[in-house]
Order: C-alpha cells, then structure tokens, then sequence
C-alpha cells in the first residue's frame, strides 16, 4: 500500500467541496479511514457531522510528507 497508519495525506471523498487533510488511521484493500485535520471553511460542518472521520478511496490520497 502507498499509505500506511499516521501518514499525513491530502484527499478528496464525497460530500467534501474541497481536498482536506488528516492522518491516516486505518488502511483496507481499496480505501482508508482518515482523520480529518483540516478542512476549508465551507467544508468543516461536512467534517464535524462525520465526527472528523472519512473513508476515502486509496485512488484518492495524495501523501504529503515522507517519513
């Protein structure tokens, strides 16, 4: 997998107007759950009603740092 648990990503998923960012905290087959750190404004009600947690398509995840 290109990701693995607490990887910081940049991702788009479904019912987000824009990318947002998170960690990683679980990773299956074809998807992961992400913790979603930081969202654009019109986006953070979408993040707070999902508990700040979303399940994004591993297509959909951009790694931003490099440990």
């Amino acid at each position: 997998p290109k990701v693995k648990v607490g990887d910081m990503v940049r991702c788009e998923a479904e019912g987000f107007i824009y990318p947002f960012r998170g960690y990683v905290e679980h990773v299956y087959n074809h998807s992961a759950i992400i913790r979603i750190e930081n969202t654009m404004e019109c986006d953070k009600w979408t993040a707070k009603s999902k508990e700040n947690l979303a399940v994004v398509r591993l297509v959909d995840i951009e790694l931003i740092n490099d440990k």
